[in-house]
C-alpha cells in the first residue's frame, strides 16, 4: 500500500470519526450549555474583526469611538445600523449643556441588544428626564460581554470624565460565564484582551472529537450550590466588592449610583423571572427588576427576547423604574 493510500485511508477513519462524534455531541451538549462558548466566541471575533470592539488597557475591550455599521446583524440592533458616538457609547453625541447626566454601564442587556437606541431603556429613560423639565442626556458605556469587574473598571478609568450625576450600574449575569473553554479563568487575571478575539477560528474550536475529548479529560465542573463554578468570571465575592468599589467612587466624583440587580427569564418553560443577583446589600440604591418581572408570574416572558434581554416594553417598564429611583434620591437629598 503506497503512503498515498494509507494518507487516504487515515483522512477517511478521521473523517469517519469526525461525522460520528458530530452526532455524538448534538445529544451531550445541551447539558453543558453554561461551558459552550462558540456562539460567544464567534460574535466577540467577528466584533473585533469588524471594528466594533477595540482593546482597552483597563476593561479589556469597549466599543469603538466613531463606530457604523451592523447591517449584516440588524435584528441585534432594532432594525437599524449601530452607531457608537465619539465616546464610544451607542447613542448621540454628549451634549455639554445636559444639567443631569446618567452614565448607565452593564453588558448587551443594558446597552439596548435587540431594540433601536430609542427603544432601549437609556434611550426611554432620557425622555422620561426630559419630560419632568429636565436637561438630561443618558450616555450608554455598557458593551456587550462587560462583567462587573469590567464595568467597573471601566468607571473607575474614565467616568470622572463625562461628569455624571448618577451612575446606573446594571452589570452581572455575564460574570458567572467563561470567556470560553481555553479562559476559564477569572477577568482579574486577565491584563489584555484575549489572544482570540483577533486571531483566525481555529478548526478545534467546530471539532466534535476535540469537544468530546476535552470534556472527558476536564471532568464535570464543579457546582456550589447547585451552580456550575467552572469558568466563573467574577465569583459572587467579588460582584459585591465591585458594586461597593462603585458605590464608593460615586461618592468621591459626586453621582448617584444606582444598581439594577440581575434576573433570567425562563421563555421555554414556565415564563417566569429568576434573580441571578438580588443586590440586597444594596437595597437603598437598588432598582429591584427581580421584584418587577417577578411579580409578573409567567407574563415576565411577553417582555423578553430571550432570557436576558428584554424587548422594547421591557425597556420601557426598566426606564419608568430607574425614573422613580433617581427621583425618589432626588427628592431624599433636597
Amino acid at each position: 500500500m503506497t503512503w498515498r493510500r494509507i494518507a487516504l485511508l487515515n483522512l477517511l477513519v478521521l473523517l469517519g470519526l469526525e461525522a460520528v462524534c458530530q452526532g455524538v455531541w448534538q445529544l451531550v451538549r445541551h447539558e453543558d450549555m453554561p461551558r459552550d462558548p462558540r456562539s460567544w466566541l464567534a460574535q466577540a471575533r467577528l466584533s473585533f474583526r469588524n471594528g466594533l470592539y477595540v482593546a482597552d488597557h483597563a476593561a479589556l475591550w469597549r466599543l469603538s469611538p466613531g463606530y457604523r455599521g451592523g447591517e449584516e446583524a440588524l435584528r441585534f440592533w432594532g432594525d437599524a445600523p449601530l452607531a457608537i458616538n465619539t465616546d464610544g457609547m451607542r447613542g448621540p453625541e454628549r451634549r455639554p449643556d445636559a444639567k443631569v447626566r446618567v452614565l448607565v454601564i452593564g453588558g448587551s442587556h443594558p446597552m439596548g441588544m435587540y431594540v433601536s437606541w430609542e427603544q432601549s431603556y437609556a434611550g426611554q429613560l432620557e425622555r422620561l428626564l426630559a419630560a419632568d423639565g429636565h436637561s438630561a442626556q443618558v450616555l450608554n458605556a455598557s458593551a456587550p460581554g462587560y462583567t462587573s469587574w469590567q464595568a467597573r473598571r471601566w468607571l473607575e478609568a474614565y467616568a470622572a470624565d463625562f461628569a455624571p450625576t448618577a451612575i446606573v450600574f446594571d452589570a452581572g449575569v455575564n460574570d458567572t460565564l467563561p470567556l470560553t473553554t481555553e479562559y476559564p479563568i477569572e477577568d482579574k487575571a486577565l491584563r489584555a484582551a484575549p489572544a482570540w478575539a483577533s486571531s483566525t477560528r481555529s478548526w478545534l474550536e467546530v471539532s466534535a472529537t476535540f469537544r468530546l475529548l476535552q470534556r472527558w479529560l476536564a471532568g464535570p465542573p464543579p457546582v456550589q450550590d447547585g451552580t456550575p463554578t467552572a469558568g466563573t468570571r467574577v465569583s459572587r465575592d467579588d460582584h459585591a466588592s465591585n458594586v461597593r468599589a462603585v458605590v464608593s467612587l460615586g461618592a468621591r466624583i459626586g453621582a448617584e449610583v444606582v444598581v439594577v440587580n440581575q434576573l433570567s427569564v425562563d421563555l421555554e418553560r414556565t415564563g417566569r423571572a429568576t434573580c441571578i443577583f438580588d443586590e440586597r446589600e444594596f437595597a437603598d440604591r437598588r432598582v429591584d427588576l427581580c421584584q418587577l418581572f417577578g411579580a409578573l408570574g409567567a407574563s415576565a416572558r411577553d417582555l423578553f427576547v430571550d432570557p436576558i434581554h428584554a424587548n422594547a416594553a421591557g425597556h420601557a417598564q426598566i426606564a419608568e423604574a430607574i425614573a422613580a429611583k433617581l427621583h425618589r434620591s432626588a427628592r431624599a437629598r433636597r
